[in-house]
């Protein structure tokens, strides 16, 4: 995270939310969300229409924060932790390059290339601290993350990731009663061959970012989980509406926050 945030006048921060309701376990929930403030792509930098709703980079974050304050009002019998990685991805003489390597909390080494795939860097860092700080029994991420699960689900359904099926078959079914729908995406030791890096541990994305972009991303993310049961939700393209729909007027949208809720209310997260 702060890689990302170097070519920026605004230092990183991450920030850590708790939770935790009468009678609620000691092993939380953890829900860590991309928090990156305004996204020009870095010195990798977008064309200046795909700038335009850039503030809205941070919907996982956003969609976290509402999540606890949901869960919070409510006095759900529930403990949940979110960490939000917070940051500018902006131009500058100090701003991350392609090629650059660097280390993450972790201890692993990242070859960086295309520095507008900045989120899974931050969510890289916010990832291990959630795993190794609170001992969850489950960590779900969100993060507006690929064009190319845009691309891939249009504009119905978001991605889902995981390492557990039944989580996943669970929260699946959760959104499909509150009208956040979510379809399940590979996660196969298959793309790790795609990202290997003759220089580092790890590089951050594979060679043509247009092949499939989204399950690589998974694949990366999937190494700084401290092989915790875990979920990717890549929310791209779902943080913004274009005009007034049932569930919500025209703007920000809180995608993830009512499956997320279901999901936890329900008793879903027990498993």
């Amino acid at each position: 995270i702060l890689a990302v945030g170097s070519g920026s006048a605004r230092p990183p921060r991450v920030a850590v939310l708790r939770y935790r309701g009468r009678g609620a376990p000691a092993q939380p929930l953890a829900f860590v969300g991309k928090g990156v403030c305004f996204d020009t792509g870095g010195l990798c930098i977008k064309r200046g229409e795909q700038m335009f709703d850039m503030k809205a980079d941070m919907g996982g974050a956003a969609a976290v924060v509402g999540l606890l304050i949901a869960l919070a009002r409510q006095g759900s019998p529930v403990h949940a932790v979110g960490v939000l990685g917070i940051a500018e991805n902006m131009p500058s003489g100090t701003a991350l390059k392609p090629r650059d390597i660097i280390t993450t909390a972790s201890g692993q080494t990242v070859e960086v290339f295309d520095t507008d795939a900045e989120g899974r860097l931050i969510l890289a860092d916010c990832l291990y601290y959630a795993a190794s700080r609170f001992n969850p029994s489950v960590i779900v991420d969100l993060a507006t993350l690929t064009y190319s699960v845009m691309r891939g689900l249009g504009s119905v359904f978001a991605g889902l990731f995981s390492t557990d099926d039944t989580i996943a078959s669970r929260m699946i079914a959760a959104g499909e009663k509150v009208g956040e729908r979510f379809w399940q995406l590979p996660l196969d030791r298959a793309y790790d061959e795609g990202l290997q890096s003759p220089f580092a541990d790890i590089r951050h994305h594979a060679k043509d970012m247009e092949d499939g972009d989204a399950p690589y991303a998974a694949a990366f993310l999937r190494n700084f989980t401290e092989d915790r049961p875990w979920v990717h939700l890549d929310i791209a393209g779902k943080e913004l509406a274009d005009k007034d729909r049932p569930l919500g007027r025209e703007g920000a949208t809180a995608f993830g926050v009512q499956m997320l809720e279901e999901w936890v209310q329900s008793g879903r997260a027990a498993s």
